[in-house]
């Protein structure tokens, strides 16, 4: 039996988690500026009727993406807890399993969004074509969340820097390009789709060592093990992506176009203050598992926890102090009214940056916290259906779910109730 992994001192890992975290904030906060530069350029080239649809679009693959974020944190938890004196051999062998698993998990995946094209297409009432390119889009999606897993777990963090890089730069140049090219939802998801293409490459050649040596030493059994895991991690993360992200399906769907559309340039400030400190989790998670390993009451994800809550705050006050700039961050003029409640906007993105900071930590326990999440959601889903007007209203039933889920997210404990 391979003894538990060694506990590194205090001062080791405070100066390896400083390094991690720089060089992870400066690849994440580059991909998040470029994917807003996207963004921005989509809220005022479309305007809101348009602009509405391709931010139903991104909810939609930041869902699906689930199953990238799993791989991610199922390769990061298994290559960061190995133990064993041939430690990198050991590394090697859990990195094959996890790159044959991205593939078929990216293939299932691709294929189930490809066939929900016509319902994509009913429920959003844009064209099938345009939702054809954001289904294809999930493919690439899914095999970079296994390359990123490995980089993560392994602390390669300069690669990892650079894959984040290359997902803002393929977003930003692409996106952008397919939306000066044919300025409507369909062009916007073609740029996407391409977009995609450029860190799946990056990631694969980050990881070719272990792409060449994939197919040599194959072991079902293990392939099985590390999609068991997956299957469980996504439960957990599917569970809250669809939280974070299915009141922009409910505004699509209860609103006026405009409405909704002012409702999605909200949106971007809850989806900022959800990824601004995303980067606080990517660098603690390998660290939560490992210290998690040897002591299975350990208190130092709490560290991590107020940091993620003391970023989400600074947003807060800020909105509360600057409301103009605000809304000009979203997208200008055509959405002066979202001034009095932005605010709302930047308090539900710092409850669910907390909320997914807790349910990371589950994950890093093995602890399946799915069924409050999905409690949460049917919630919404019911309040959203009776609602029948009102974007500050909907913000505010938000903030209710999150806390419902919350709550007994952060109290769960290995061995106790399952999701």
């Amino acid at each position: 039996m391979a003894s538990p992994p060694e506990r590194v001192p205090a001062q080791s890992r405070g100066t390896g988690l400083a390094t991690a975290g720089s060089l992870t904030a400066g690849g994440m906060m580059t991909m998040n500026l470029l994917a807003y530069a996207f963004t921005l350029l989509a809220s005022h080239a479309l305007g809101p009727e348009h602009f509405g649809a391709v931010s139903a679009f991104l909810g939609i693959l930041l869902v699906a993406n689930v199953g990238a974020l799993a791989l991610q944190a199922t390769a990061a938890r298994r290559i960061a807890t190995t133990s064993g004196h041939d430690r990198s051999q050991t590394r090697d062998e859990v990195a094959r399993d996890v790159v044959v698993s991205t593939l078929r998990v990216a293939a299932g995946l691709g294929t189930v969004m490809v066939l929900l094209v016509p319902v994509f297409t009913l429920a959003l009432h844009v064209s099938w074509v345009a939702c054809a390119l954001m289904a294809l889009t999930v493919g690439p999606l899914t095999m970079i969340g296994g390359y990123l897993g490995i980089l993560q777990g392994a602390e390669r963090w300069r690669l990892l820097a650079l894959t984040y890089v290359c997902i803002g730069v393929g977003r930003a140049i692409f996106g952008i390009g397919g939306i000066l090219i044919n300025p409507t939802a369909t062009g916007a998801m073609a740029g996407v789709l391409l977009g995609a293409l450029l860190p799946a490459l990056v990631g694969w050649w980050s990881c070719r060592h272990v792409s060449r040596a994939s197919g040599s030493r194959e072991t079902p059994v293990a392939h099985k093990s590390v999609l068991r895991e997956v299957w469980l991690n996504g439960h957990n993360l599917l569970a809250f992506f669809v939280l974070s992200n299915l009141d922009v399906i409910i505004a699509r769907n209860q609103f006026d176009h405009r409405t909704a559309g002012i409702y999605a340039a909200g949106s971007i400030l809850t989806k900022t203050c959800l990824f601004l400190p995303q980067f606080v989790i990517i660098a603690a998670f390998p660290k939560m598992a490992q210290d998690h390993a040897v002591d299975h009451n350990d208190r130092s994800w709490l560290k991590p926890l107020t940091l993620v809550a003391a970023l989400g705050l600074c947003a807060v006050l800020g909105c509360l102090a600057f409301p103009d700039l605000a809304v000009a961050f979203v997208g200008g003029g055509e959405y002066s009214e979202l001034a009095e409640y932005a605010w709302l906007f930047t308090l539900a993105g710092t409850a669910l940056a907390v909320l997914q900071m807790a349910v990371y930590r589950q994950i890093s326990r093995q602890v399946q916290v799915a069924i409050y999440l999905w409690s949460a959601v049917v919630a919404l889903a019911v309040a959203g259906v009776l609602l029948a007007d009102g974007n500050r209203q909907l913000v505010i039933m938000v903030l209710a779910a999150i806390a419902l889920a919350g709550i007994p997210v952060v109290l769960a404990r290995p061995g106790g109730r399952k999701g």
